[in-house]
């Protein structure tokens, strides 16, 4: 990630004081020289994640189980099943947010 991605990622995640306005132009001086690290809950995350589901014409998908959305747009009928499980009617989902911790059911 670059410096200028990771400061703006920290700082919408730190809560911050009312700062005087000689106070606010030393930290803006210290946040440039300051190496940030991010939390390791969200240094290992992915965002905005899609998933497209293509298979053979045996297997048909019934949804999906998750915390995610189906994108109706862009879907391919012959995958999908008459039976419906979950976000169904695609082939397609998107989710917020991934990291390992997640897991859906197709």
């Amino acid at each position: 990630m670059s410096d200028v991605f990771r400061k703006s990622l920290i700082k919408i995640f730190t809560k911050s004081k009312e700062p005087d306005e000689n106070e606010e132009e030393d930290e803006q001086e210290e946040q440039e020289d300051e190496d940030v690290d991010l939390p390791p809950s969200l240094e290992n995350s992915a965002y905005n994640c899609q998933i497209k589901i293509i298979c053979s014409n045996n297997i048909k998908i019934c949804g999906c189980i998750g915390h995610c959305f189906g994108m109706k747009e862009g879907a391919i009928k012959q995958y999908i099943s008459e039976i419906k499980i979950g976000e169904s009617d695609t082939n397609i989902f998107r989710m917020g947010q991934c990291d390992r911790t997640q897991s859906y059911a197709v």
